[in-house]
Order: structure tokens, then C-alpha cells, then sequence
């Protein structure tokens, strides 16, 4: 994927991603990460995807960063119980 297509996808997207995962309950340091890793992860093995498919890809990538996230926080406050 040319970088381009890339620079107008964050572009249009990142946002409501970002507000997407704040509504779900993501600090907004949180949310930054996950958009940042979302895209870094896309750029690392979108080889294979479809332009028209990249921003499902890229939400799948950040509601799985998400999920993860979310397990790990849970888990280290269990921790201290």
C-alpha cells in the first residue's frame, strides 16, 4: 500500500477510531496507543489487503489491541487483590 493511501486513511480514520475506544471505555492515553499500534501493525502485515478492506483491517487490529489492553489491566488489578 503506497503511503499515500496510508497518510489519507489515518487521516479520515484514526479519529473515530480513537473516539470509538474512548467510548468504550479507553483513557485517552490509551486510545492513542491502540490508533498508533493499530496503524503500526497495519503497515507491518497489510501486504496482502485490500485497499478497500484496510480500514476494517486496521478497526479489527484495534478492537484486538483493545481486548488485550483490557485483559492486561484487569489482570494486574486482580493482582493486588
Amino acid at each position: 500500500m503506497d503511503s499515500q493511501l496510508l497518510l489519507e486513511l489515518y487521516k479520515k480514520q484514526a479519529k473515530m477510531i480513537y473516539f470509538y475506544l474512548k467510548k468504550n471505555g479507553c483513557s485517552h492515553e490509551d486510545a492513542e496507543d491502540i490508533v498508533q499500534e493499530s496503524y503500526t501493525k497495519f503497515i507491518a502485515y497489510s501486504s496482502g489487503v485490500a485497499s478497500h478492506k484496510a480500514l476494517s483491517y486496521i478497526f479489527s487490529i484495534a478492537m484486538n489491541e483493545f481486548k488485550k489492553n483490557f485483559k492486561e489491566k484487569r489482570k494486574r488489578t486482580s493482582d493486588f487483590d
